[in-house]
């Protein structure tokens, strides 16, 4: 598993040097960037900075009315930036609020049009998706019912966590659908997110990192929502901590 990071997580100087920053980020040891867009830049500007730095992005976001809406231009941007999987950064509750079975439905056209570009569509979790459904998770339904071949699953580890979950299992279970997962930790039991470097939270990174070797995973991307101290210190410390667990 190749090691990458959400630039997300240093969004506070992405937005005031967006080079300097990607500089600084591939000084830390990282090949891989996960982005959401181009930063208002063309695709093929983008392409040609990130080349120069020794950077590739692994994944872009995109939210559910971009990929319904311009999906065309998505995949006219992965070609370009040579990106091989777009991840849906989440699902409003005007759409999960119809049942899990209807998302299925609505997520698999975008995943047969990607799929046929030669690109992997996830989706990417929040612990919303745990709130039950006839008794289920609906994250469980989601999966259950849409097709695997069209709909692959970016599981990000801490949101599983906070809403009840077990990351490593869901990994497991998901075998063959994460390609890309989302390397996060935090305090967990609170009555709100606690966002933390990876390493520094309460998830087994053991556990963890065993199943994402076990089932395949090809990129782990750290990301931290908020972070308490400065942000390029703790994706330091996030990637330090992996390293040293022997990620490439």
């Amino acid at each position: 598993m190749k090691l990458s990071a959400q630039v997300y997580t240093v969004r506070d100087y992405i937005e005031k040097d967006l080079w300097g920053t990607l500089a600084e980020m591939h000084d830390l040891g990282l090949d891989y960037v996960e982005i959401g867009g181009t930063f208002g830049l063309a695709a093929k500007e983008l392409k040609i900075g990130l080349d120069g730095l020794g950077l590739k992005a692994n994944a872009t976001h995109a939210n559910i009315e971009q990929l319904e809406g311009e999906t065309d231009r998505i995949i006219e941007e992965c070609m370009v930036l040579e990106i091989p999987a777009v991840v849906l950064s989440s699902i409003g509750k005007a759409h999960y609020e119809r049942g899990w079975t209807a998302v299925a439905r609505e997520l698999e056209p975008i995943g047969r049009k990607l799929k046929d570009a030669g690109l992997h569509f996830a989706y990417h979790n929040h612990a919303f998706e745990f709130r039950p459904e006839n008794g289920k998770p609906g994250l469980d339904i989601l999966y259950e019912t849409s097709d695997p071949a069209l709909v692959g699953a970016q599981i990000d580890t801490y949101w599983v966590a906070y809403g009840g979950g077990d990351p490593a299992a869901y990994l497991r279970k998901l075998k063959g659908r994460v390609k890309h997962c989302h390397l996060k930790d935090g305090k967990l039991g609170g009555p709100q997110p606690h966002f933390l470097e990876v390493g520094q939270g309460d998830l087994d990174w053991d556990d963890i990192l065993a199943a994402c070797r076990e089932t395949g995973v090809e990129f782990g991307a750290i990301e931290q929502d908020t972070c308490e101290r400065d942000s390029l210190e703790s994706l330091r410390m996030s990637v330090d901590f992996l390293r040293s667990k022997g990620m490439e």
